[in-house]
């Protein structure tokens, strides 16, 4: 199994990128706010009976995805060191140890065209973060746009004056084409040039 990780502050389209790169490769979308969400029903985030649970579900999916043979599955979540590392190690023990392999996806962008997507429209009522003032706070918490160590990855440089999900799914869709357009392929560490064109 391919394990996508697409990861980054809240509001820089992780799902949109998810969305838009499963209808190119066929792989299935476990999006951040399917579990945290289920979770968040029964504890307080960010209590440690939150933490253990969300963690365990997360968990449990990739291990039945690699077990059943899911041909691959993309994730996204918002990566908090260092509180996240113990999760992302299991996360890629759990993944490899049945045979599978990840693929990580940094998404960022500067801080005022993170502070303009925060309020979008479409983001009320799916119980995300909605305002800047909710945004600084998780800032406060930890560095947001941190590269996840563990692994290489790519990391498209996403700029105001491009679509965020066009130089995304550029990148990620370079790299599937590479594997038959069928899966996405191990990344190195890259930078994408954003055009100089206004957004129509």
């Amino acid at each position: 199994m391919k394990l996508v990780v697409i990861y980054g502050p809240p509001a820089v389209g992780k799902l949109t990128t998810a969305n838009a790169l499963a209808k190119l490769t066929g792989l299935r979308v476990f999006h951040n706010h399917l579990s945290f969400d289920l979770v968040k029903a029964l504890f307080q985030f960010p209590t440690p009976a939150f933490l253990r649970l969300l963690e365990a579900i997360r968990l449990r999916v990739f291990e039945a995805a690699a077990q059943e043979g899911l041909r691959g599955l993309i994730f996204t979540f918002v990566y908090a060191p260092p509180d996240d590392d113990p999760f992302v190690e299991s996360m890629v023990r759990t993944v490899e140890q049945h045979g599978g392999t990840l693929a990580f996806v940094r998404l960022h962008c500067d801080r005022a065209t993170n502070q303009k997507r925060v309020t979008a429209d479409e983001r009320r009522g799916t119980g995300k973060i909605v305002t800047v003032e909710s945004l600084r706070a998780a800032f406060t918490r930890a560095d947001l746009t941190a590269r996840i160590p563990f692994r290489d990855g790519l990391d498209p440089a996403l700029q105001r004056r491009r679509p965020l999900v066009r130089s995304s799914i550029t990148s990620l869709w370079s790299g599937a084409r590479a594997a038959n357009a069928a899966l996405i392929t191990p990344f190195s560490e890259t930078s994408h040039t954003p055009s100089r064109r206004r957004r129509p």
